[in-house]
């Protein structure tokens, strides 16, 4: 509009004026929405599959474990409209380092030097854990569960809440894993948590007190059903990413080789 007001000077009244050539350029149809629009579209699909996936489970036509397995196909290819192309992701990836401000910006596993490394565990991160058995690896995943659930203080003194820890535990019971939580939180020893009346010292009916009310005013949801599959656990997480909206969950599993798996689960 503007191109064409300097060009006509004069003569824009005989054309009609500003407001004709505003209102000609506001009728040509444009292709800027046109990924909107596509994204309209195969919402529209996506969902008319699923309603037909439920249709299915409704008249008993599918199992169960098939009928999630659909459904989490449907919801990858919403993914579906990625072209490879990097060139926007390369000035995104300069934008990062540009207002980069040396703060954790992963989950803080509570270590230190392993934050330091890492600058904390990254969205969509797998990190396993290996070593031999009865070395500390469990031990040392509670730990750092506790650290990411705590309330934080940014660099700028303002509280703010914890991440959200979530624990599949497939080989030790839910009230063995709180007693080990509440044994490290309290400083008391494992032995003297197995048998408390025989062995706890003075002070550490307190600690156990201490331990509990911090426990229950931070978001640690444990799992402890054995023979789970892949299935169950996403079904968990997305949950989860549910109650807690735009809250960051980390997952833990303890351990990997007791998920449950077959050909379907592929």
């Amino acid at each position: 509009v503007v191109l064409i007001f300097e060009r006509l000077g004069q003569k824009v009244a005989s054309v009609g004026g500003i407001t004709y050539l505003t209102e000609l350029a506001t009728s040509v149809p444009s292709v800027v929405n046109f990924k909107h629009y596509e994204n309209i579209i195969l919402e529209h699909h996506q969902n008319k599959r699923a309603f037909e996936v439920a249709a299915k489970i409704q008249v008993q036509d599918i199992s169960i474990s098939d009928a999630v397995n659909q459904l989490m196909s449907i919801e990858d290819n919403k993914q579906n409209d990625d072209d490879g192309d990097i060139k926007d992701d390369l000035v995104q990836v300069y934008s990062d380092l540009e207002e980069d401000t040396g703060e954790m910006t992963g989950i803080t596993s509570g270590y230190r030097d392993l934050d330091n490394m890492t600058s904390g565990f990254q969205e969509e991160d797998l990190i396993i854990i290996g070593a031999r058995p009865s070395v500390g690896k469990t031990a040392f995943a509670l730990n750092v569960a506790n650290n990411a659930a705590q309330p934080k203080t940014n660099d700028k003194g303002v509280h703010e809440v914890g991440d959200v820890a979530a624990i599949f535990s497939l080989e030790m019971p839910k009230k063995q894993l709180l007693k080990r939580f509440i044994g490290f939180k309290g400083n008391i020893d494992g032995t003297s948590m197995r048998n408390a009346r025989k062995h706890f010292k003075d002070g550490d009916w307190q600690s156990v007190t201490m331990a509990i009310g911090n426990l229950q005013n931070v978001d640690i949801k444990i799992f402890d059903k054995s023979g789970v599959d892949v299935n169950y656990i996403w079904g968990k997480v997305r949950k989860l990413k549910r109650q807690f909206e735009g809250r960051r969950i980390l997952v833990i599993i303890d351990y990997l080789q007791l998920i449950q798996g077959g050909a379907e689960h592929k």
